[in-house]
C-alpha cells in the first residue's frame, strides 16, 4: 500500500512542472476567453441596452446625445404626424419646426424622469388641449424597456400609459451598432403611434361635441320657452324722396317661461313671395317681458334706394320673414347664447 503511495508521489514530482505549466496554461486560457467574452459583450447591444437605461435613470443627457439619435427619431416621428395631420405641416420650414418642437419636447421629458409623478386624470372642460405626452413618459418607457436582438437587428420595446387619452402607446425603437458605439436611430412604429393618437383624438372630440350639443339643445330649449311661436311681418316701401327704402319688420312671441325676459338679439331673414332670401339682418331690443308675458316690437330700416338690398326688397313681391334667436338675457343676469366651445 505504501510503495503505491509511494510511486504516485515520484510521479508527481517527477512530473510537477509539466502539471504546473498545464495548469497556468488553463488559467490563462481562461482568463483570456473570459477577457474576450467580456470585451464582446462591453462592445454588444445588452451592455449599449444596460448604458442607455441607466442614463436615462439618471437623467444624463451628454451620455444620451450619444446613445440616441433624436434628429431622426423625431424626423420618423414628424413624418408620421404628417400624414395623418397632413394639415399641420404643409412645407418644409413648418416640417422643420415640428422637428425642433419634437426633441424639445424630447429633451423636456428627459428631465422630469427623476420623481416624476403617474398623470391623472382630472376634470376638464370641453375641447381642452391633451398634452402630447404624461409627464412622467420616460419613467414608464423606463420600467417596461424590452432588449430583443434577432439575426437581423436589435429593437427596444416599451410603452406608456396616457390616462389623458384612456390608451396604451407601444413603442419599438430600433438601435444599431454605429462604430464603436450603438446608437438608438429610428422608431419603428412611429405610423402606428401617430393614428393611435389621433383616433383617441378624434374620440375625445367626437364625445366633447356630444356633450355640447346636448347642452346647446337644452339651452336652445330654454330660449325656445322664452321666445315661443315667434311671428314676424316684413314690409318695404320707397319712401317719397324716393331716395331711400324703408323696411319695418315686426316681431311677436310668447315668453312660455317662468323667468324675465331683459332683451333679445334676433337674425332676421327676409323672403320674396317665390321664397328666396332678399336680406338678413340683426335684430336687438331691450324688452322687459314677464314670464307668462308677451313680447311685441317694431324695428324700422332706411336703405340706400340705390343698393342692391333695397333693389332686390322692392323687387320681390309680397314680402315674408323669419326670426331665429341668438342671444337673450334673461332671470337675473343670466345669459342664454348656444355656445361653440
Amino acid at each position: 500500500m505504501n510503495s503505491r503511495k509511494d510511486a504516485v508521489q515520484r510521479f508527481f514530482r517527477s512530473h510537477l512542472k509539466i502539471i504546473a505549466g498545464l495548469i497556468i496554461a488553463a488559467l490563462i486560457a481562461s482568463l483570456a476567453t473570459g477577457a474576450v467574452l467580456f470585451y464582446r459583450y462591453r462592445k454588444g447591444p445588452d451592455y449599449a441596452f444596460k448604458n442607455l437605461r441607466a442614463a436615462l435613470i439618471g437623467d444624463d443627457k451628454a451620455k444620451l446625445a450619444t446613445m440616441m439619435d433624436f434628429h431622426s427619431l423625431s424626423e420618423d416621428l414628424v413624418r408620421a404626424v404628417v400624414t395623418v395631420y397632413p394639415q399641420a405641416a404643409a412645407n418644409e420650414m413648418q416640417k422643420a419646426e415640428m422637428r425642433d418642437e419634437a426633441q424639445r419636447l424630447a429633451l423636456k421629458a428627459l428631465t422630469t424622469v427623476k420623481g416624476a409623478k403617474p398623470e391623472t386624470i382630472l376634470p376638464r372642460k370641453l375641447f381642452d388641449p391633451v398634452p402630447v405626452v404624461p409627464e412622467d413618459v420616460v419613467a414608464q418607457f423606463v420600467a417596461g424597456m424590452k432588449l430583443e436582438k434577432t439575426s437581423d437587428e436589435v429593437r427596444i420595446w416599451s410603452k406608456f400609459t396616457h390616462n389623458g387619452l384612456q390608451m396604451d402607446f407601444p413603442l419599438s425603437l430600433l438601435m444599431e451598432r454605429r462604430r464603436d458605439n450603438w446608437l438608438v436611430t429610428r422608431l419603428l412604429n412611429a405610423q402606428e403611434l401617430a393614428v393611435l393618437y389621433k383616433g383617441a383624438m378624434d374620440a375625445i372630440l367626437a364625445e366633447d361635441e356630444a356633450k355640447l350639443a346636448e347642452k346647446n339643445e337644452k339651452i336652445m330649449a330654454r330660449i325656445r320657452a322664452h321666445f315661443d311661436s315667434p311671428q314676424c311681418v316684413a314690409v318695404a316701401n320707397l319712401m317719397g324722396s324716393k331716395r331711400e327704402v324703408m323696411l319695418v319688420v315686426k316681431v311677436t312671441a310668447n315668453n312660455r317661461d317662468t323667468t324675465t325676459l331683459h332683451n333679445v338679439n334676433l337674425l332676421c331673414v327676409v323672403h320674396a313671395g317665390n321664397g328666396t332670401p332678399v336680406h338678413s339682418r340683426q335684430l336687438s331690443v331691450v324688452q322687459r317681458v314677464y314670464g307668462g308675458g308677451v313680447f311685441s316690437n317694431t324695428w324700422t330700416v332706411v336703405l340706400d334706394a340705390d343698393s342692391e338690398e333695397a333693389v332686390r326688397l322692392l323687387q320681390a313681391g309680397p314680402l315674408s320673414c323669419s326670426v331665429e334667436p341668438k342671444v337673450m338675457s334673461v332671470g337675473a343676469g343670466e345669459i342664454l347664447y348656444p355656445r361653440k366651445d
